[in-house]
């Protein structure tokens, strides 16, 4: 589902089978961040098969970036992204943070379907679920829209657009 999603496609590398990197790099990502600062919210068909999957990150103090909690994971994003991959990962980890709010608030990490499932609602379903959660603890929630389909969907679920994130 994410595959081809410009962040995504930034730091895998070029070539390879980019569906094995992406999950490995996912992965390790889940594996690096406490279970208590994550939400994961899945969508499944009647025989059980997943056909999406949105992750919230909770961030208490400011721009709290996950980059220490990283570290001792160092090795397995290399194995998953290669060393330029962790390069360009920690790059755009790095603009992207700049623009977090402050206050604590929940981070959609990532919303993906499967691309046999898109365009019927999955992953509105998705993040509505976690926005009326959020809503009812008084919680802020914050993302970043990489596309234009993306874009659109946030609006309707009453997003306000922020700055322009270039150059990644």
């Amino acid at each position: 589902a994410l595959v081809d999603d410009p962040v995504y496609a930034d730091i895998l590398a070029p070539g390879g089978d980019r569906i094995v990197a992406l999950r490995r790099f996912l992965t390790v990502y889940l594996r690096s961040t406490p279970p208590s600062r994550l939400a994961v919210d899945l969508v499944r068909d009647d025989a059980g098969a997943l056909l999406g999957a949105a992750v919230w990150e909770r961030s208490e103090v400011g721009r709290d970036s996950a980059l220490l909690a990283q570290i001792p994971y160092a090795v397995r994003f290399l194995v998953a992204l290669g060393p330029r991959g962790v390069l360009r990962a920690y790059r755009v980890q790095r603009a992207l943070e700049r623009f977090r709010p402050l206050e604590p608030h929940w981070y959609l990490m990532t919303c993906g379907v499967r691309t046999d499932a898109q365009g019927a609602g999955i992953g509105g379903d998705l993040l509505r679920h976690r926005l009326r959660l959020l809503d009812e603890e008084g919680a802020a929630a914050y993302l970043e829209s990489t596309t234009s389909d993306d874009r659109r969907l946030f609006d309707a679920l009453g997003f306000v657009p922020g700055a322009k994130i270039q150059g990644l």
